[in-house]
């Protein structure tokens, strides 16, 4: 089992909170994601935080309608989704894992080094 971040805008903030009401979303992803995967769902500015947890229900598809809005994109169906009691921060992110480069300017979505899984899971759990 891997575990992955996602990023979104601060607009879909909203539809995540509503989604996690029911537990289900589905939302873009990694392609290299797999069903039973981990997913940490980050919010872009305002909000500037991982936000939500979520497991890989579906396999990754890549949007092939170039009418979508995702066109281009690996969408996959996410279950279990919860929103965290205490959102963990781009700054505390930047903090246990100044290493991790990825958080200088989050975009898409990457797999979770190994030495960083524990602290999230700690930090966000």
């Amino acid at each position: 089992m891997s575990e992955f971040i996602t990023v979104t805008n601060s607009e879909f903030h909203e539809v995540l909170k509503t989604d996690a009401a029911e537990g289900l979303t589905n939302w873009t992803i990694s392609q290299y994601a797999r069903r039973g995967d981990i997913v940490w769902l980050y919010v872009t500015r305002p909000v500037m935080a991982i936000v939500a947890m979520a497991i890989v229900s579906g396999t990754p598809k890549l949007d092939q309608n170039p009418n979508s809005e995702w066109f281009g994109f690996y969408l996959a169906d996410l279950e279990d989704l919860v929103m965290l009691r205490v959102p963990i921060t781009r700054a505390s992110l930047l903090q246990f894992a100044p290493t991790w480069g990825y958080w200088r300017q989050p975009r898409q979505s990457v797999q979770v080094p190994a030495e960083f899984e524990d602290k999230i899971w700690e930090i966000g759990m």
